[in-house]
Order: structure tokens, then C-alpha cells, then sequence
């Protein structure tokens, strides 16, 4: 939830995927575990992209199943769902908490209301 919640008061409108991505990626190796997955994707009808996963390079980004345009600022009206992974090294898999959050002119809000019962960590 932490990160979860950092996350959303770092984007905002002009803030870049990448900008994202690095900074998901910080907060998370500096909780001692690695960043996992699928980060966010879009809600557009009948279409996912951008689908940005926790990694800036790579030959993933060269494939047309993830967007290759990290450097394509957040603009208010985008909405997302925002799922933050991560994964202690001797894990078999990762853990998430995630939502929608739409980008507004103030910044990012979560559209979802339910209460979070993860662990701390995210």
C-alpha cells in the first residue's frame, strides 16, 4: 500500500512513463525486493495499452503487446489501473495491491473505495 500510495501522489499530468516505471522500480528495491509485472495498463474500450510493466529497457518494449513510448507524458483524463508488484528474492511469486486511478489536474486520485487489506509493503 505504500508504494501503491506513493505512486499515485507522484503521477500527474507531464510526468513520463519512464518517470514512472523509475520511480516504482526505486521504491520498491528500496524495500529490499524486486519489482514485479505488469505496473499499469489502460482502461480504453476493448483496448489495454499502454501495458507498462516494471522494466524501462529490454526487448519486451520491442514487441507490440507492451507500449513502446515511455517517454509520453501522463495527461489528465488518462485512467488506469495501477498494480504495483513486488517480490521477495526467495518468493515463487509477487505480491500486488493495486486499483483505477484517473490523472486529474491536480495529480492522480484512486477511483476505487474499497479499503486495502494487503500487506504494508504495497
Amino acid at each position: 500500500m505504500k508504494v501503491f500510495d506513493a505512486l499515485v501522489r507522484f503521477m500527474k499530468p507531464g510526468v513520463t512513463f519512464r518517470e514512472v516505471v523509475t520511480y516504482y522500480r526505486k521504491l520498491v528495491q528500496e524495500s529490499g525486493h524486486i519489482p514485479k509485472g505488469m505496473l499499469l495498463h489502460g482502461r480504453g474500450i476493448g483496448e489495454d495499452r499502454p501495458q507498462i510493466t516494471g522494466e524501462v529497457e529490454g526487448d519486451i518494449y520491442n514487441s507490440a503487446t507492451y507500449t513502446m513510448h515511455l517517454n509520453l507524458p501522463l495527461v489528465e483524463g488518462n485512467v488506469f489501473v495501477l498494480k504495483p508488484g513486488a517480490m521477495p528474492a526467495d518468493a515463487p511469486d509477487s505480491i500486488r495491491c493495486g486499483d483505477t486511478v484517473v490523472i486529474t489536474k491536480e495529480g492522480a486520485r484512486r477511483l476505487g473505495k474499497r479499503k486495502f487489506t494487503f500487506p504494508e509493503l504495497l
